[in-house]
């Protein structure tokens, strides 16, 4: 595979950093209004995986990476996800 121009990678980068702080929120305050005012933490969490989520595929798209192994990757992990979730083993 040829080098990456990692066009979009400063954006998933500042994106994934807020889904963070908000899940961080979410975890301790899941019913109250997130204190920038723009309504409550729960959906604030939801917006920015739907953020994070947009900033991968932009990612993916412009660097022109390979959908099949991608998709193969998350498959793979979305089934070890659901087995330590059977297991209890994440919470």
């Amino acid at each position: 595979m040829e080098q990456l121009y990692w066009k979009g990678i400063a954006k998933l980068i500042e994106e994934c950093g807020e889904l963070q702080q908000v899940a961080g929120k979410a975890l301790l305050y899941p019913n109250i209004p997130h204190p920038d005012g723009k309504g409550p933490v729960s959906i604030r969490f939801i917006e920015e995986l739907a953020d994070v989520q947009a900033a991968i595929e932009y990612f993916i798209m412009y660097n022109n990476l390979p959908l099949d192994i991608i998709e193969r990757r998350k498959i793979m992990k979305v089934q070890r996800f659901v087995e330590w979730t059977e297991k209890g083993w994440m919470g």
